[in-house]
């Protein structure tokens, strides 16, 4: 019996380092590991707020995301892997933790802004709808879910550890800043018929909340619209009762 269910285990570790498969148990696996760990690790920024600890513990965290963000471009630029689908770093996700970085390092309030905003409204996404087919045992993998770690993760720590919450004023740059990318990458994309931030002729080969927008190029100003919605309810979540100064 036990040689069999060994048998039978072999071919799912093989699997799941080969290919990677979203709404599985290793999907859900994977998502509560990384989440869970960023938890962890903004409770202890929390526990250690107005340390040298705690600034020591940011530093590390943004200097980490600053080398893997760094090596990641080189890696995706280099000939074996380069891809002009995706090995171009303009994606919202190779952006935002450029954005998160600069937040832990800094505290600027532009880069805290632009790091919730594109963090929890956008790069979320790829928790629940993966564009990955690479398993466990490929390096693409890592770097798919280390870069949204890093995001999703440096939210959290901003949020619970050094207690940022969204005004007005961090919508207007954070809209200001997704309108120019958004024209920037539309351009882009017509041009040369690539997908980057999702605002091109073409689907990313999974399935995502794109898929039931419509055709291209009808569904962009929907998803526009739908950005500009999440992202003022992200703000009046914690601004009840007031409203964005035109001013």
């Amino acid at each position: 019996m036990i040689p069999g269910l060994l048998a039978a285990a072999v071919p799912t570790a093989r699997g799941f380092m080969v290919e990677f498969r979203p709404f599985t148990l290793f999907h859900v696996i994977t998502v509560i590991a990384l989440l869970g760990a960023s938890l962890v690790f903004a409770l202890i920024g929390r526990k250690w707020r107005g340390t040298p600890r705690e600034v020591m513990l940011g530093a590390f965290w943004g200097g980490l995301i600053l080398a893997r963000q760094g090596i990641e471009v080189v890696w995706y630029l280099l000939p074996a892997n380069l891809d002009w689908s995706r090995s171009l770093p303009l994606q919202f996700c190779d952006v935002a933790p450029w954005f998160a970085a600069i937040a832990l390092l800094t505290e600027k309030r532009w880069a805290r802004a632009l790091l919730y905003y594109w963090g929890i409204g956008l790069s979320t996404q790829a928790f629940f709808t993966p564009t990955l087919s690479e398993g466990f045992g490929y390096t693409r993998y890592w770097w798919f879910w280390l870069s949204h770690t890093h995001i999703i993760g440096t939210c959290l720590y901003d949020m619970i550890a050094r207690g940022y919450r969204p005004t007005w004023g961090d919508w207007r740059i954070a809209f200001v800043v997704t309108f120019f990318y958004t024209v920037a990458m539309i351009v882009l994309d017509a041009i040369t018929g690539l997908n980057y931030g999702y605002l091109g002729p073409t689907k990313p080969g999974f399935r995502t909340v794109i898929d039931a927008l419509g055709p291209y190029p009808w569904r962009i100003p929907l998803m526009m619209l739908i950005v500009l919605v999440v992202f003022t309810l992200m703000t009046a979540v914690w601004r009840p009762g007031k409203r964005p100064n035109p001013a």
